[in-house]
């Protein structure tokens, strides 16, 4: 049974920390366990603090425990859970040309591949 701490981003100022408490709320284990959050500043030190053994366990975006050797995945919250993780990309009128070139390779083929490679959803 799980009785130590939980690593989730804060959710007053961290996205992931706000979808956490979503999915937490779902399943009616909020009130439960926010007396043992222990908040991140963003999701990676989020992540690191179950790395390091500060918390028993955390809430963090797939794809950043994808990358780490030293987590194991024990769960997923079903989308259903939470409100959609969008990443939102744009460009300003003034960009640079640099800028505009960035803005047109993130939705190129090659862009697209990659960010599925590491587990991104792609539309």
């Amino acid at each position: 049974e799980f009785k130590g701490r939980l690593a989730i981003g804060d959710p007053a100022h961290v996205p992931a920390g706000q979808y956490a408490v979503a999915g937490l709320k779902y399943f009616k284990w909020y009130d439960v366990l926010k007396d043992r959050f222990l908040p991140g500043k963003d999701a990676r030190s989020t992540l690191m603090a179950v790395e390091m053994g500060e918390a028993e366990m955390g809430i963090v975006y797939s794809t950043d425990a994808n990358i780490s050797t030293k987590v194991k995945i024990v769960a997923e919250f079903p989308p259903a859970s939470h409100p959609p993780v969008k990443y939102m990309v744009g460009t300003c009128m003034e960009a640079s040309p640099e800028g505009a070139k960035f803005y047109d390779f993130l939705f190129s083929k090659k862009a697209s591949e990659t960010l599925k490679k590491y587990g991104f959803k792609v539309k």
